[in-house]
């Protein structure tokens, strides 16, 4: 039978997914909808002459657009939604819900660190000068570790922060550490060192199930909805007490010293909501959470008159709707004015929820802030060192009754995105635009389908109904069917500053009638997209990995100028100097059935002619690697013409008794590469290994959910050392 892992590599819907695998409440909310994903590292954003002339922006989409609220506005909204009766457990596709999801990683030069001269490589990012949080942090000088709470064998062992200094001789001496409570559940950290802090991110949740009681919802018209569609079961935003959390500490000083510092909490803020991600920009923390109102007390009997509904709603005001706030235990107070909010006229869903957007100044002893709201869910987060963009949608996803692990969009289905300008504590709305298709049903690389450049935003989305995967019964598995779709659609959207009404404008698509040949075979799911400059990297995989390269350069006529075919897909591509491209994922057979985890070199140095230099799979069926649960599983570091690269893996090579083709884990470590990129070679060095699992238990997999979750492996490198983070601890070793 299949082992728990080759489940959570399928591609079920996120939230079957979860279930499969049994998942805390924690990882359902910040995995499987419901709300939320140093040496920074990013694309290559090589310089391009824009087009001679500029394409003609379309009609202003009025639908999707949002409207400033006036007092009183947000109230009336609620209002509307609340006589829509309540959202159940039945409905049709052709019923717009929102639906509510969690939310391109590449490599640079190495980076200055608190220590003059000495350089280091820590959290891989999207984006160059946008942090992310991560369980590991370093400046050059200290290496900070934060490692989740865990439990084995039903002893509790809490989350705990620990500071380490780095010695002239490369090894790390302890400087502190902190046992924190066990109240969140730690999601990562960041580390702002011109605010002279860490900031700690968490999620509290105690949740109760909105689809427990109510009638049917009346039939709600969405837009380019499906004259006939399926029944199936909505996705339903998950409501109860719901709470970001964040703790900012101290950081001790820097120095070469081997003196301790106490660590304690300095501040503590707690935001009413679910965390769909957050970035830090300079000194700014920005934070993205979605708020669904418990509005019980305003549910509206289905015998009830006009005047009875009206008596019911009369009482409900903004302090009702807006999320709150509480810093450092004082009085809660609403985290925005309704008039700092924005409302979706064309937003025919009876789903009651906001997605909001606030920052911090973390530099400010008064932690200055700020937050916009708008009414609606979040599907995906994407944020330039200017700009925040936020994916949602207007349509059902549903999974199908009769084949639970499938999971469906309605056909037409669309995306909307809305941009807010960031800078420093401003977060001004820009507008709003609408693309063909959905991003897809993995939450933490949405993102990486998004891209920034020269002003416009390029999204890549999924055009077809479904994902693809199997099903399984307990004892083996049933592929099921694959719809014949085109599989993507890329969309180029420019902000429209010649409209009283802001909007994103489609400036063109890919394919078109000029250009009509699919992203993707039919049947085929997008597995990884790497934009970088005026070039995007497209991955799709059933049986083959696809690789597909677009010029960009012409924002007006992108065109798919490149392809290359070889086994297996990866899950995120890294470009590496101006030729090469790295790609991480998992090997094939020639059925398409998963192996091994892959590392690919690829040349791209001509861009119609794409080729593989090497490629190398470690372990068996049911291997994983750090990038299979964050986008932020890989340390890349570059020194001269050589890129040195970490990846934490869990190797399956122990078969299974009377169980062909699947392995239980043999070891756990981090997984050494170099690539040379004058010479364009792959070569491996020797795993450091930081667990080798027993053979004789009936569970092997108890300390891989426990303390060497392959989820919180990471590394940074520092001058000629590596420094690998595994359960709980640091092994250094010289590269």
């Amino acid at each position: 039978m299949p082992s728990i892992f080759d489940l959570r590599r399928s591609h079920a819907p996120p939230a079957l997914r979860c279930a499969l695998l049994a998942c805390l409440t924690t990882a359902l909310l910040a995995a499987c909808g419901g709300g939320g994903s140093g040496g920074d590292a990013t694309s290559a954003q090589t310089s391009v002459t824009p087009p001679a002339t500029t394409p003609t922006l379309g009609p202003v989409p009025t639908e999707v657009s949002l409207a400033a609220s006036t007092a009183g506005s947000l109230v009336d909204y609620f209002k509307q939604k609340l006589k829509q009766g309540p959202v159940t457990s039945t409905t049709t596709v052709n019923t717009a819900v929102p639906v509510g999801a969690v939310a391109s990683p590449a490599p640079t030069a190495a980076s200055p660190s608190a220590d003059a001269g000495v350089s280091f490589s820590g959290t891989t990012l999207q984006e160059r000068g946008v942090d992310e949080n991560d369980w590991v942090k370093t400046d050059g000088a200290m290496v900070y570790g934060l490692a989740k709470a865990y439990s084995n064998g039903g002893t509790p062992t809490a989350a705990l922060l620990q500071a380490q200094r780095r010695q002239a001789d490369g090894q790390l001496s302890s400087v502190g550490r902190l046992t924190l409570p066990n109240e969140l559940t730690y999601t990562g950290m960041y580390l702002v060192g011109s605010a002279n802090r860490l900031a700690l991110l968490g999620q509290r949740y105690q949740f109760f199930d909105p689809l427990a009681s109510g009638t049917p919802a009346p039939a709600v018209s969405g837009p380019a909805a499906p004259s006939a569609a399926p029944v199936g079961l909505s996705i339903a935003p998950a409501s109860g007490f719901q709470e970001v959390g964040i703790d900012l500490v101290a950081t001790p000083t820097s120095g070469t010293g081997s003196s301790t510092a106490t660590l304690s909490v300095a501040n503590r803020i707690r935001l009413d909501g679910n965390l769909v991600g957050s970035r830090v920009i300079g000194s700014t923390l920005y934070v993205v959470s979605s708020w669904s109102p418990n509005l019980g007390k305003y549910a509206i009997p289905a015998t009830a008159t006009p005047a009875q509904t009206e008596a019911i709603l009369a009482s409900l005001t903004s302090a009702d709707i807006l999320p709150k706030i509480r810093v450092d235990g004082r009085p809660a107070e609403p985290l925005m004015a309704d008039t700092d909010c924005y409302v979706q006229t064309g937003n025919a869903s009876p789903m009651r929820e906001l997605t909001t957007i606030t920052a911090f100044n973390l530099a400010s002893p008064t932690l200055q802030r700020s937050s916009r709201c708008f009414v609606g869910g979040s599907q995906a987060l994407y944020v330039s060192p200017a700009a925040v963009y936020v994916a949602t949608s207007r349509y059902a996803y549903v999974v199908a009754n009769t084949m639970p692990t499938l999971g469906i969009w309605p056909a037409n289905a669309k995306t909307d995105v809305h941009k807010f300008a960031l800078a420093g504590m401003t977060i001004d709305y820009r507008g709003s635009g609408e693309v063909t298709g959905n991003l897809g049903w993995e939450a933490d690389k949405n993102a990486y389908r998004m891209s920034e450049y020269q002003g416009d935003l390029r999204i890549l989305t999924f055009t077809g109904q479904q994902g693809w995967s199997t099903t399984f019964n307990g004892t083996s598995t049933t592929a099921r069917p694959v719809p014949a779709a085109s599989p993507a659609t890329l969309s180029v959207l420019r902000e429209n500053s010649n409209t009283t009404t802001r909007s994103l404008q489609v400036v063109s698509t890919l394919p078109n009638t000029s250009r009509p040949a699919a992203i993707g075979k039919p049947g085929e799911q997008i597995f990884a997209v790497q934009y970088v400059g005026p070039r995007a990297y497209v991955v799709t995989f059933r049986r083959t990995d696809p690789l597909y390269v677009l010029d960009l350069s012409n924002p007006a006529d992108p065109k798919t100028v490149g392809e290359l075919e070889i086994p297996g897909y990866s899950d995120y591509l890294y470009p590496l100097g101006d030729s090469l491209l790295l790609g991480v994922g998992k090997d094939a057979n020639d059925s398409g059935v998963v192996q091994g985890v892959k590392v690919a070199l690829m040349d791209v140095a001509d861009p119609a002619k794409p080729s593989i230099r090497n490629s190398l799979t470690l372990g068996k069926r049911g291997s994983a690697s750090g990038l299979d649960s964050s986008s932020r599983g890989i340390n890349i570091f570059q020194q001269g013409d050589v890129f040195r690269i970490g990846l934490p893996v869990r190797l399956n090579e122990t078969p299974i008794a009377n169980s062909a083709g699947f392995f239980n884990p043999t070891t756990q470590g981090l997984a050494r590469f170099e690539v040379d990129t004058k010479a364009k070679t792959l070569v491996t060095k020797p795993t450091i290994v930081g667990l080798t699992y027993p053979t004789n238990t009936n569970n092997p997999y108890s300390l891989a959910f426990g303390q060497y979750d392959l989820g919180q492996e990471r590394s940074v490198q520092i001058e000629g050392f590596v420094y690998y983070f595994s359960g709980g601890s640091f092994l250094v070793s010289p590269w």
